[in-house]
């Protein structure tokens, strides 16, 4: 498990040469900022009612860190540092198919990262893992109880 996360980006292909950068990795509070979006008003001891409309832009928000899309062969600006609601101004202006096509791309890309993560878990991604629990001692050999298996 990573208790920390080094902000990182990966550059995802959309086809004919375009791309969009994206974080490797959201840390706790970028997940938080996004579910609030999401989910901007939470009553206690209610169930979450995500917001429909927002579920896809906020994921696409929170994980864009820059891409290559221009207008009208302008570079459309797409950085972390543009305030929010012009990142969401910009994102909003997409077409349906672009938004959609930079939504799959980072929808693979947080799969692959969430299977990654679940083999480093289980072990599987080759490093060494250690056991949440202490090992249990082993059985003494030899006669011991008498008993015949």
């Amino acid at each position: 498990m990573k208790w920390f996360i080094t902000p990182e980006s990966t550059r995802l292909s959309l086809g004919e040469g375009e791309w969009v950068d994206v974080k490797q990795r959201l840390t706790h509070g970028e997940r938080e900022g996004m579910l609030a979006a999401m989910s901007p008003l939470v009553s206690p001891g209610e169930p979450m009612q995500l917001q429909r409309k927002e579920i896809r832009t906020a994921l696409v928000n929170t994980y864009v860190v820059g891409w290559s899309l221009t207008r009208g062969g302008v570079p459309v600006r797409m950085t972390p540092e543009l305030p929010d609601n012009e990142r969401l101004a910009t994102i909003r202006s997409l077409s349906a198919e672009a938004f959609d096509l930079i939504y799959a791309a980072i929808d693979t890309h947080v799969d692959a990262m969430k299977q990654a993560d679940d083999a480093e878990k289980n072990g599987q991604a080759g490093g060494i893992g250690s056991s949440a629990t202490s090992p249990s001692h082993e059985p003494a050999t030899g006669d011991t109880s008498g008993s015949v298996n």
